[in-house]
């Protein structure tokens, strides 16, 4: 942003972006409900084991999707990271740029847009505990369902809205503007991570 003008950098060359488009994903993102699911501040280092201990501290309400593929069509498609007993698919990243979240959102769209065939919540069956399976039915209702996309960032208070690049506001709006035409239920978890990397304030590198 220079002089209240955004340009974006693409393929070594940069563009200015028409205002009128930045305030409307602007105004998009602002306006995208806040989830209140109460999640762990983000203490570890790995998402892998932030994701487990959640489940772990409240095992009634949360179950570990993390690492968990269902294979369809080939393919190795992830369900969640964390699915809850309210029928909401988290999908959680620590913030380390655009392409991360780009990636955030995308899993959130494809688990969705796959959750409509009968065979992949069948295949989501064999790995989900009893309390927490999906209906073998041939359809489903998508306003049942409610996709929560969960980002970890420094020094965020409880309930905010996590500051992201511009970039990654383009890809939210994208897809939670396909998957609420589905009709499913879009939020936005921030999460303060508390974590630290003695080896990266010393001027390492954290992997």
């Amino acid at each position: 942003m220079i002089d209240d003008h955004q340009y974006l950098l693409n393929d070594g060359k940069w563009y200015e972006v028409a205002q009128d488009y930045v305030r409307r994903v602007q105004a998009y993102y602002d306006a995208a409900t806040l989830s209140d699911l109460p999640l762990l501040d983000y203490a570890w280092k790995d998402e892998k084991e932030y994701n487990r201990a959640v489940c772990e501290a409240d095992p009634n309400r949360y179950f570990l999707m993390d690492r968990r593929t269902i294979q369809l069509g080939g393919s190795p498609i992830e369900f969640c990271d964390i699915y809850t007993r309210d029928k909401q698919f988290v999908h959680v990243k620590k913030y380390s740029g655009s392409s991360v979240l780009s990636h955030l959102f995308f899993q959130g769209y494809v688990s969705a847009e796959n959750f409509f065939d009968l065979t992949y919540r069948q295949r989501a069956n064999r790995i989900l505990e009893e309390n927490f399976r999906v209906p073998e039915t041939n359809s489903i209702t998508a306003s049942d369902y409610e996709v929560v996309f969960a980002i970890a960032k420094d020094n965020l208070e409880e309930g905010a809205r996590p500051d992201i690049p511009f970039f990654s506001k383009v890809s939210f709006r994208s897809v939670a503007s396909k998957l609420k035409k589905y009709g499913y239920k879009v939020s936005i978890k921030g999460i303060n991570r508390t974590y630290r990397d003695n080896n990266k304030e010393e001027g390492g590198n954290e992997q």
